[in-house]
């Protein structure tokens, strides 16, 4: 979705989480931003600055912590992601439609078997550890044996 949006996968994840708060009636300082991204402050200024050049967010003092700032999304934001999930949408229900009718259901079982899978995975697969958060000696080395 993000290359119709001209907006890296960063960029994109850090709206949707902007948004997802929004629903939730829930601010989100930068603070909590980097934190759900996993990346470093300076980063998520970065961020920032470019999501609010472009239009799609907006930075507001906090209304408890004279220190932060809540973010939220715009609606323009809104409207760039409705346009562009309307157009996917729609070519994602063309691509459904061009599936002949005898193979459909093969492809519906095939698709089933693969989201209990993932769903499994994700279930199963121990979370890692946040390297922000975790002092460096007890982050796993991804060096090759010696």
């Amino acid at each position: 979705m993000s290359a119709g949006m001209d907006m890296n996968e960063t960029d994109l994840r850090a709206l949707q989480l902007v948004i997802e708060a929004e629903t939730r009636d829930a601010h989100l300082t930068p603070r909590d931003l980097a934190d759900h991204l996993a990346i470093s402050s300076a980063s998520t200024t970065k961020l920032l600055d470019r999501l609010t050049a472009s239009g799609h967010l907006t930075r507001a003092p906090h209304p408890s912590d004279r220190r932060s700032l809540i973010l939220a999304s715009t609606p323009y934001a809104h409207a760039e992601i409705r346009d562009r999930l309307t157009r996917m949408h729609q070519q994602m229900a063309a691509i459904a439609r061009a599936v002949p009718v005898e193979s459909r259901g093969a492809v519906v079982a095939f698709l089933d078997a693969l989201v209990v899978e993932l769903d499994l995975e994700e279930q199963t697969r121990p979370l890692a550890p946040n390297p922000r958060h975790t002092p460096a000696s007890k982050v796993p080395s991804t060096a090759p044996p010696s």
